[in-house]
């Protein structure tokens, strides 16, 4: 019932680029420290376990004061071992082909002119 065709929307315009980028492995940092303070908590808790009870402090305070330094130790190692993989693991660099794609609606007016913005990395193939 209304009287203006309809308008099919056209084909968007791609424009691709291609380039190389470098790519290499390091290692997920926030994994490493959960997985520290995950290992402090159960080093603060056979720890609060094998100390004598205390007459001054509950087992529960033991705990936290034990959990507290031990979290802490556990993430600062966990840490430090990231870093260690992250500068072994990190020095082989692979340098791979990519390709970058542009998509540009067809119906803009200067359709027919689509300009692709160049990346910081195209055109320094250091091969």
């Amino acid at each position: 019932m209304n009287d203006s065709p309809e308008q099919i929307p056209s084909e968007p315009i791609e424009a691709r680029t291609h380039t190389r980028v470098q790519v290499r492995r390091s290692p997920k940092y926030v994994t490493f420290i959960v997985l520290g303070a995950a290992i402090g908590l159960i080093a603060a808790v056979i720890l609060t376990l094998a100390f004598p009870e205390n007459d001054k402090f509950t087992p529960l305070q033991v705990f936290g004061f034990v959990a507290l330094v031990s979290v802490v130790i556990g993430v600062a190692v966990f840490c430090c071992i990231a870093l260690i993989l992250d500068r072994v693991v990190g020095r082989k660099v692979r340098v791979v082909e990519a390709d970058k794609l542009y998509v540009h609606p067809a119906d803009s007016a200067d359709a027919e002119q689509v300009q692709v913005p160049p990346t910081t990395t195209e055109g320094n193939h250091n091969s």
